[in-house]
């Protein structure tokens, strides 16, 4: 996901805001007069292309497969927009965080998903209308597209290694996947897949590899396990969310639709601004640059950040119509503050035990550690350090990497930060809750 942008701060009376003025905006941009007032020279080419078409979605299938991402992120102790995700994820089912770990990496923890669908369905498509109609789309889906979907998710992952310095259990495995004269994995090598499968999975620390990765040789199985979790975040409450929400999306999408129609002359960050309200801190022109059509999707627990996605020619930019924040003085509603405490539990029982607490110190002093060293480091008989690092890595307190067959462990200092987080929103009340993290 990639995560930008921050609401707009107030200006002083009578200063136009070229992001949110359509007028102020032309004047802004209007090219300066060269010095001494002498004319440009005519001899100069200089690079263009047409300006994107604009549209508007709401779409149900965007908001799930997002709330997807959101609920992975949290359940692995990643920063999330709202507290939202971290109450989701503690009260899903165990069967269903597993599902997550299975399918996180070749699926880039949902993201892959979402970008398929906005790549396979028009934007006036019902699916993206209807929860049961794009449930039946993903149910109904052909083989051949649930491949192109996984080929995605590695390719996506490869490029990530191109780009950053795999371990060195990664790079052999890297060198063993068939590639083409360009260098892409050959698929149309027997066996090329799996190789790249391996790769991508032992570079992301699945719990549970061999899992993982008979599953994503699965196209079915893939099919049947993304339903199997968004089915449970519907169930677990999203469903609610989006039924109450829908009017209110639908309202908001005629609004931007005639907003894009008084915004013609702005160039694309002050016209993201203008619709969504946020102003982005990232060059949003360069992310937009060379799309064809631009699309504007109302999402969901977003809070003040947006998401910006490629599909084919267009890009979606994802961003949340609701305060990320309660107004002042209003009601916390004490459905979602015990929800927030819910996911509080399994990490607080794992490091409530003085041997686990104690395991988490040396590892934090230490470093990667394997089962046997940390015996040795807590003085404790090994087959008891194994039952204490498994409730650490239930809880998810732990980064797992394995090599030749043994696990390595480390601090994982996301989730720590997290669940301190969440614990300083339950307990600090008003401003010390800000102040004094």
């Amino acid at each position: 996901m990639v995560a930008l942008g921050r609401r707009p701060a107030a200006r002083r009376a009578g200063s136009a805001d070229p992001a949110l003025d359509p007028a102020a905006a032309e004047s802004a941009h209007q090219p300066a007069p060269p010095p001494g007032g002498a004319p440009m020279s005519t001899g100069v080419l200089i690079g263009a292309h047409r300006p994107p078409d604009y549209g508007v979605v709401v779409s149900v299938g965007i908001n799930i497969t997002t709330a997807m991402l959101l609920v992975d992120y949290a359940v692995h102790g990643l920063t999330t927009p709202t507290p939202w995700a971290g109450a989701m994820a503690g009260r899903l089912p165990r069967a269903v965080r597993r599902r997550l770990d299975d399918v996180r990496a070749f699926l880039g923890h949902g993201a892959v998903v979402r970008d398929f669908l906005c790549a396979q369905l028009s934007a006036d498509a019902v699916e993206h209308r209807e929860w049961p109609a794009f449930r039946a789309w993903l149910a109904e889906m052909p083989v051949g597209p649930l491949e192109a979907m996984i080929d995605a998710g590695i390719l996506t992952n490869l490029d990530y290694h191109r780009d950053n310095e795999p371990s060195p259990e990664v790079r052999d495995l890297l060198a063993r996947i068939p590639r083409t004269e360009a260098g892409l994995p050959d698929f149309t090598v027997p066996r090329a897949r799996e190789a790249a499968l391996r790769a991508v999975i032992a570079g992301w620390g699945v719990p549970r590899p061999a899992v993982a990765l008979r599953l994503a040789l699965d196209p079915g199985g893939v099919r049947s396990a993304v339903i199997e979790i968004l089915d449970a975040l519907w169930d677990g409450g999203f469903g609610e969310d989006w039924t109450a929400a829908r009017p209110a999306l639908i309202r908001l999408a005629d609004e931007a639709e005639a907003r894009l129609g008084q915004s013609e002359a702005l160039p694309p960050p002050a016209r993201v601004a203008w619709i969504t309200g946020l102003q982005p801190d990232a060059d949003i022109a360069a992310l937009l640059r060379g799309a064809d059509r631009v699309v504007f999707a109302p999402c969901l627990h977003l809070g003040g950040y947006l998401s910006i996605l490629g599909a084919a020619a267009d890009r979606f930019v994802l961003f949340d119509p609701q305060p990320a924040h309660p107004a002042p003085g209003a009601e916390v509603r004490p459905s979602a503050q015990a929800l927030d405490l819910a996911a509080l539990g399994p990490a607080l029982e794992a490091l409530g035990d003085a041997t686990r607490l104690a395991i988490m110190l040396r590892m934090r002093e230490r470093g990667e550690l394997n089962a046997q060293q940390v015996a040795e480091e807590v003085g404790v008989h090994q087959s008891t350090v194994s039952r204490h690092l498994g409730r650490l890595e239930q809880a998810e307190m732990l980064w797992i990497r394995r090599e030749g067959g043994v696990r390595h462990y480390r601090v994982n200092e996301d989730r720590i930060r997290h669940v301190a987080d969440m614990l300083r929103r339950a307990l600090v009340r008003g401003e010390d809750a800000e102040g004094r993290g």
